[in-house]
């Protein structure tokens, strides 16, 4: 999602190879933030999502300039400000999965994945579902843990397919076949 946001595909976003591990893996129909009004409960406020998308913004520009404190002062931002939705009405998954897309440590961003998917999960949110469930199977590869690995790319895979999100559809195809 976080690339959807940003406007960048998903190979772009996705480098836990640079110094912050930045994994953006999310899928490309960022219209869903503006135009999914039928389903409150997946809908994400507009003062929100402005908020997220300019701290990812901010976030990714002080990791390309390497400005650690500025990085970590906007990385702050985003975890005080989902602190602060995370009891109200306003919670969305896309904040939590955006913290955790900048999360140097794996399992403490594996922590807030879960934290997206269990809100995700209760909202019956199938696009948030899918590429958060994809964004912690690409970190269980990562960590050569093919078992969970492939059991996230297989729910991301059923949730997805409930969704038009085409493009995180052959994504999370194509990890499924890597992995097998």
């Amino acid at each position: 999602m976080l690339a959807a946001i940003l406007g960048v595909s998903t190979e772009q976003c996705f480098n836990r190879d640079s110094k912050y591990m930045l994994d953006c893996n999310y899928s490309t129909h960022a219209s869903r933030y503006s135009e999914n009004t039928m389903n409150t409960a997946t809908y994400m406020s507009t003062k929100l999502y402005k908020r997220v998308h300019s701290l990812a913004t901010e976030m990714l520009l002080a990791a390309d300039e390497e400005d650690d404190e500025r990085f970590i002062n906007y990385y702050q931002q985003l975890k005080t400000l989902c602190d602060e939705y995370e009891d109200k009405p306003e919670n969305h998954p896309v904040q939590w999965e955006t913290l955790a897309d900048f999360t140097e440590d794996i399992t403490d961003a594996m922590a807030i994945y879960k934290k997206a998917l269990d809100y995700a999960q209760s909202i019956n949110a199938n696009d948030y579902i899918a590429s958060i469930s994809y964004a912690m199977a690409m970190l269980f590869k990562e960590q050569d843990e093919k078992e969970q690995a492939v059991d996230s790319a297989l729910i991301a895979n059923k949730h997805a397919a409930k969704t038009e999100d085409q493009q995180l559809q052959r994504e999370i195809k194509q990890l499924l076949k890597a992995l097998r």
